[in-house]
């Protein structure tokens, strides 16, 4: 009897809530943009305070939204099997990582991606960000001796090598990068773990912020409807 292989799950939906009927009167809520959705024209952009009506007409095509916070929210990035310049191997980092979608005032180019993706923008924009900074954390890594990324820590090493500050095409900014988790090599020598710490991608920006900041909450929005619709009546 084979065994089943379990099938690769798709990391989640960043920065999109989810596509849905507009069946009421709403109003775009502050630090959210809404694409529009009718089916007969381009995707359009509705900017925070304009009120979104729905389709009245029977004989019309419904109208569907889909919300984008434009705050900076978290992502978890998960890499396994990482390989450094000396051999070693690191089992598992798990990186915690705070983004803001980067777009003109008008978000042309969100726009164009809602063309594109539909309600599946946001899982693009996750396996985009997933995919570039996996391959800059490999390529630091690879850089890197197992020994001096123990003594140095890995967010030293991560910062000497240039995090990219911008990815997804410079749509989206990555603003700071956490490590949450490491499972190092057991057949390499233990070393002590360091006290866990947040770090900024951007230097001048004061790190005491980052403690203090609240970053839990990715749309901004008074209700847990309203939460995922990113909108509000």
């Amino acid at each position: 009897m084979t065994e089943a292989v379990p099938e690769a799950t798709d990391p989640p939906h960043l920065f999109t809530g989810e596509r849905r009927l507009l069946d009421r009167l709403a109003r775009v809520r502050p630090g959210t943009v809404v694409i529009l959705f009718d089916g007969r024209r381009t995707a359009r952009i509705k900017l925070p305070g304009e009120l979104l009506v729905p389709s009245w007409w029977p004989l019309l095509p419904a109208l569907e939204v889909l919300p984008v916070t434009t705050d900076t929210i978290e992502a978890a990035i998960t890499l396994d099997d990482v390989v450094t310049a000396d051999g070693g191997m690191i089992h598992r980092m798990e990186l915690q990582v705070l983004l803001r979608l980067l777009d003109d005032e008008e978000y042309h180019g969100l726009q164009q991606l809602a063309e594109h993706y539909g309600g599946e923008l946001g899982l693009f924009l996750a396996r985009g960000v997933q995919a570039e900074l996996e391959v800059a954390v490999r390529t630091a890594m690879r850089m890197n001796d197992y020994a001096e990324i123990r003594r140095q820590s890995l967010l030293k090493v991560l910062r000497e090598a240039w995090l990219p500050y911008n990815v997804v095409d410079d749509m989206v900014d990555v603003q700071g990068v956490t490590i949450r988790r490491v499972e190092w090599s057991a057949e390499q020598e233990p070393a002590p773990e360091a006290p866990a710490e947040r770090l900024w991608v951007d230097p001048y920006v004061d790190e005491t912020y980052v403690e203090d900041s609240d970053l839990g909450s990715t749309l901004a929005s008074s209700s847990e409807d309203d939460q995922r619709s990113g909108v509000g009546g």
